[in-house]
């Protein structure tokens, strides 16, 4: 049970970033990229470390640039 609600949450960000692509809409790219930056944060805290460097830091490195742009 707990790996389907994972599963879907997974998608649910998945979708949120590609309509955020799709739709070229700024708000939304910082809002699901903030998303996957928190639960990085939260695995790393309470799982492992590895999550910081395999979910966290890219989610990190997509926002920052996307302040750049």
């Amino acid at each position: 049970m707990i790996h389907t609600i994972a599963n879907i949450a997974t998608a649910i960000v998945a979708a949120g970033l590609i309509w955020g692509l799709v739709a070229d809409n700024f708000h939304v790219k910082i809002f699901f990229l903030t998303c996957i930056i928190v639960a990085g944060l939260y695995g790393a805290a309470t799982a492992s470390k590895k999550i910081l460097y395999i979910q966290a830091l890219p989610a990190l490195i997509a926002l920052v640039l996307l302040h750049i742009r």
